[in-house]
Formats: structure tokens, sequence, C-alpha cells
């Protein structure tokens, strides 16, 4: 992901969040210090999180939600297509 977003700069990025994260602490870890901040160099301004509307990993997925706004507007949405609508009206 990183790469592409490197590529094509200025993308949306729409991550499939229905079953969590890795939350191994040293995966964690490599995700806050390394990848994240990497991924806020490359002009991707939005990132939307598609997670199921009742969520047993909800204080997971806060954890994370925290992480990215420090470097991309977060949407949390149900399915694909709401994420594709609200890209759209976002870049409007």
């Amino acid at each position: 992901a990183l790469s592409l977003l490197k590529e094509c700069s200025g993308s949306d990025f729409i991550i499939d969040a229905r079953n969590g994260f890795e939350d191994d602490p040293v995966d964690v870890e490599w995700g806050f210090k390394i990848l994240l901040p990497a991924m806020g160099k490359t002009g991707c301004a939005r990132c939307v999180m598609i997670m199921n509307e009742v969520n047993d990993i909800e204080g997971e997925m806060d954890m994370w939600t925290r992480e990215f706004k420090k470097y991309f507007q977060v949407l949390r949405v149900s399915s694909l297509e709401e994420a594709l609508e609200r890209l759209k009206k976002a870049r409007k």
C-alpha cells in the first residue's frame, strides 16, 4: 500500500478493517512509528476504514483511528459503496 501511495500522490486510502489489524505489540509499534509516518508523506489526505456496525474490536480500532488521524482525515463507513460515496463528496 505504501508503494502505491508513493506512486499515486494525492490518492485516498481505503482499508477493509472489518477484521481489525494486527495487535501484536511489535506490529503496532512498527505501524505507529514507521508505516503511518511514511504514509503521511505521500500526499494522501484521506483514509476510509470499512468497519462492521457492531464491532467487538472497537477498542483496537479506536487506537488505530487516533494514530491515523495524526496524518489523515479519517472516515469510518460500513461498506465499499459507502466509502466511495463519502470520498466523492469529500473531494467536492
